[in-house]
């Protein structure tokens, strides 16, 4: 059984203030952090992204895209991609809170929001952008083996996160905001 409450995670993460970063030079983005309770258990909604995409193809991922002019803030833009890419409304997410701003090595600055979806989804992949929808019981990344820190070899301090599940490697942006999370919501430490 797991050791947190749906809450206590939603309470943390609304309390948590992100912290800014500089933006010169890099592109706006943003993600939502779907997250589902089920019967006490919380699963994370990511995609696997197409392989013909032009970048980031066949990564694994949070919904999510570019800011548009047309997108009033970045979370607007957000809630639009998570329509687009998968077919989830607006309307029926729960937005809870932002967490810190993540650098993507190609040159994007994105935006993570976590919100909260109702069971049971109606999912509507848009083909042309995601290969599958994946639902991730968090408690399996919790699991002792599933976290690696990689030490970067670009010549930039820090490491490369890794989260294994089943065949699946969950690593860069997507991996440090799953950190960020674990560590704000769920008082997990890597």
């Amino acid at each position: 059984m797991p050791s947190y409450t749906t809450t206590g995670v939603l309470e943390a993460v609304r309390g948590h203030c992100p912290r800014p970063v500089l933006t010169e030079g890099l592109r706006p983005a943003a993600v939502i952090v779907p997250i589902q309770d089920i019967a006490g258990e919380h699963y994370l909604t990511l995609i696997e992204r197409s392989a013909t995409l032009n970048s980031h193809a066949g990564e694994i991922a949070f919904p999510g895209g570019n800011i548009t002019d047309d997108d009033q803030d970045a979370l607007e833009a957000a809630l639009r991609e998570l329509e687009e890419e998968i077919g989830i409304s607006r309307e029926t997410v729960g937005i809870v809170g932002q967490l810190d701003q993540v650098v993507v090595a190609s040159r994007y600055l994105l935006t993570p929001f976590v919100g909260t979806l109702a069971s049971p989804l109606n999912l509507r992949p848009n083909a042309e952008e995601v290969r599958a929808v994946l639902s991730v019981p968090v408690s399996a990344l919790f699991e002792r083996d599933c976290f690696t820190a990689v030490p970067r070899t670009d010549g930039r301090p820090g490491f490369i996160y890794h989260f294994r599940y089943g065949t699946f490697d969950i690593w860069g942006a997507t991996a440090r905001i799953l950190k960020q999370l674990f560590e704000i919501g769920y008082a997990q430490r890597y």
